[in-house]
């Protein structure tokens, strides 16, 4: 709450300004690790869900607006599974023992903006036993937020809401 409209001294611009947010955020996950010579796995799921509500009121005594996020009932969730694989160049050849070799996937199902498939392939070289150089090509994918989405705040000065419902994901 925003009720001290004093803007400099014994000026005053007689507004008032009330925000209220909720929201949620559960995650679960479970993940599964094994290791054999020469090689590590690890496997996993994990479920998000994210909720969000709010309610903004602002006077003045040139403009007043309200809004409730109450009715949309704005809620996301994503389920996803993945696995990662190191795997020591030794397995291949003893030619081979300074070389790794890491791969992983993943597999979102996100409830607004569909499924997303994510790649890693990073060879590395151990030089010695304490260096190493590696590279690592990779895929993202990013979803937007509730917030980023929604959000009835607005800019003070131009009136635009800070939430873009048009956001789409970005993906690398």
């Amino acid at each position: 709450v925003d009720d001290s409209s004093l803007v400099d001294t014994n000026i005053y611009d007689q507004s008032y300004l009330e925000n209220s947010y909720f929201g949620t955020s559960l995650n679960n996950e479970l993940v599964l690790n094994g290791k054999w010579k020469g090689f590590t796995l690890t496997l996993g799921s994990n479920h998000v869900l994210e909720t969000m509500t709010g309610d903004t009121y602002y006077y003045s005594p040139f403009f007043s607006d309200s809004s409730s996020l109450d009715t949309l009932d704005l809620n996301a969730s994503i389920l996803g599974f993945f696995a990662h694989a190191d795997v020591e160049g030794s397995v291949f050849s003893e030619k081979c023992n300074a070389w790794t070799f890491g791969l992983g996937a993943r597999y979102n199902m996100h409830s607004r903006f569909g499924n997303a498939l994510t790649l890693e392939l990073a060879p590395g070289y151990k030089f010695s036993d304490r260096g190493m150089i590696y590279v690592s090509f990779s895929t993202g994918f990013n979803a937007p937020s509730l917030y980023q989405l929604f959000t009835p705040e607005k800019d003070f000065v131009s009136g635009i809401p800070r939430g873009n419902p048009d956001l789409k994901p970005e993906s690398s």
